[in-house]
């Protein structure tokens, strides 16, 4: 009779969670993001426990890891906004299973940082490039939804500001590069806006294969810098028709983080303002209810910032 061996049954156990990937009929983006965020004297801030959760019927991977801090509405701070480079004095742990990702001293952010996305001044203040781990298949008449808004608007009278995105790809069959544009121009509020869905329409004779998304920011034509600032831009997107019908981004719910629109530097995987992760391997694959916990350390608690964390990834449609 053979000897049961523990370690052996726990190994094959985890390869076969993996082989499911293997049986996905199809598979759509998850980016979800939370804010920590920090007053005179406060030292470590958790996440809130639902946000890093797969809260749906799918298995689900995690690949990336991602921070920034927060573009802040207060106009006495210096630079106007907040600096982003604040996040040298900030560190991160993650916990899942009452293990740490890492061992449980507090990891500075910068230390994170394993991807380089950083392009011209000019294009990586202004937009976030999301190269999705795995492509999601726009069918035919589907119309791609994103919602955005503004942290800060301008309170100019007349001013607007425009945000646009760009999903580029090929077509399901044929192969050929495929792109769809669209924006909007906001005046002064904050509120979610819908980018036109006529522009964001697959319209084709075939299905539309996504690969990249992009997102850009431009200011007024009537002010004196015309570079841009995506981390002034919050989001959230879907596609209505195929697939799974949800969003594909989540944060804690309101008023902490309105209407569940994410700070747009957090898509910024291939280009942008944020620190990216590229977590080991494969990453992580969470069964539904599955979920780490993320805490932020502040090395100088003197300081008060907002703190962003997210993590994007993939579910697996069985």
């Amino acid at each position: 009779m053979s000897k049961i061996n523990p370690e052996s049954d726990y190994v094959r156990k985890l390869a076969l969670r993996n082989e499911k990937e293997g049986d996905a009929r199809l598979f759509e983006p998850r980016l979800f993001a939370d804010t920590f965020t920090f007053v005179s004297g406060t030292q470590i801030v958790a996440c809130d426990p639902d946000v890093f959760r797969n809260g749906e019927k799918f298995p689900m991977r995690i690949t990336h890891i991602i921070a920034a801090a927060q573009f802040e509405a207060d106009d006495q701070q210096t630079p106007v906004g907040g600096d982003e480079r604040i996040v040298q004095r900030y560190g991160m742990r993650i916990k899942a299973h009452d293990t740490y990702y890492q061992n449980q001293l507090f990891t500075p952010l910068p230390l994170w940082v394993n991807t380089p996305v950083a392009a011209s001044d000019v294009i990586t203040r202004a937009q976030a490039c999301w190269k999705l781990d795995k492509p999601v298949i726009m069918g035919n008449r589907d119309t791609f939804e994103i919602l955005v808004a503004l942290l800060v608007p301008d309170s100019t009278t007349g001013h607007t500001e425009r945000v646009a995105v760009a999903v580029d790809g090929v077509g399901l069959y044929s192969r050929q590069p495929k792109r769809l544009t669209g924006f909007v121009d906001i005046g002064n509020t904050t509120a979610p806006t819908a980018i036109t869905s006529d522009s964001l329409r697959n319209d084709g004779t075939e299905p539309f294969e996504i690969h990249t998304i992009t997102l850009q920011h431009t200011p007024d034509t009537a002010v004196s810098n015309p570079i841009g600032n995506i981390r002034n831009v919050r989001c959230r997107m879907r596609i209505n028709g195929n697939g799974t019908n949800q969003w594909w981004n989540w944060t804690r719910p309101a008023p902490v983080v309105a209407n569940q629109l994410i700070p747009a530097n957090l898509f910024g995987l291939q280009t942008g303002r944020a620190i990216i992760h590229k977590l080991p391997g494969d990453g992580w694959i969470w069964y539904p209810n599955e979920q780490v916990t993320v805490e932020i350390q502040s090395f100088l608690t003197t300081r008060e910032d907002t703190i962003l964390v997210a993590m994007s990834g993939y579910i697996m449609v069985l």
